[in-house]
């Protein structure tokens, strides 16, 4: 049901930081995906991301290293040391040199790569399957929680994620995911997490924006959980 989204990777200068240079990208495809990640992680974890895999390696034969991925499985290789393209040799030695720190067995993980209409579990050494349509909707209310601290521009984007799976659901769907215990208890543990303190009003409006959504798909049917939603939206003056 959901549309797979294929990013081609590409060498340009302009990165999160403007005085690194992007080497390239290593495309990697399902099992390898979960054994690269995990041992990524392993070795230089944690991410630095909640959406997605953000490493920095401080020290190799190349200077500091930075690793990003997303949705796509294209594992990117930024290099502080480089205002300019180094030429292709030596940016096929670094990415093998990359490559070659991955332990051959990693401890097993899984791990969640994440944008507002794909969501993405790779692992080792098992391989997840797809994320079921239902957890789309509780998962992106967690990530726009998340957001919220962190990149509140992000946070009407998970609640559009969330809504659009809620929607790609058929009528019975809907009415089950409302009803299922798990779920349900997914997004009022989204609500019961305190705000954080000193937002902007942007990240305010995302919050707000985030009850709203938890309200429209998992209306309260408990007092617990009606106190959950009125104790949040009050905190931060929601209308």
């Amino acid at each position: 049901m959901r549309a797979c989204l294929f990013v081609v990777g590409f060498m340009v200068a302009a990165t999160s930081q403007a005085d690194a240079w992007e080497i390239g990208s290593i495309k990697l495809e399902n099992a390898d995906a979960g054994r690269v990640t995990c041992g990524l992680l392993q070795k230089y974890g944690p991410t630095r991301s909640y959406r997605g895999l953000s490493l920095a390696i401080p020290d190799s034969p190349y200077g500091p290293l930075r690793l990003e991925m997303e949705v796509h499985r294209e594992l990117r290789i930024m290099a502080d040391r480089y205002k300019t393209a180094p030429s292709d040799a030596v940016a096929n030695e670094i990415k093998a040199w990359v490559t070659a720190q991955v332990p051959e067995k990693p401890d097993a993980c899984t791990f969640l790569l994440a944008d507002q209409a794909w969501l993405v579990r790779v692992g080792y050494p098992e391989e997840p399957g797809l994320v079921p349509d239902a957890e789309y909707v509780t998962i992106q209310l967690d990530l726009a929680q998340q957001a919220a601290a962190v990149d509140p521009d992000w946070v009407v984007r998970w609640i559009d994620g969330a809504l659009l799976a809620y929607r790609a659901l058929d009528a019975k769907q809907q009415r089950a995911l409302a009803r299922d215990p798990r779920m349900r208890a997914g997004a009022y543990t989204v609500i019961d997490r305190p705000a954080p303190d000193g937002m902007s009003d942007i990240g305010r409006r995302g919050y707000c924006d985030l009850y709203a959504s938890v309200q429209k798909l998992f209306p309260p049917r408990t007092a617990k959980e009606k106190s959950s939603l009125k104790r949040a939206r009050r905190s931060l003056s929601c209308r």
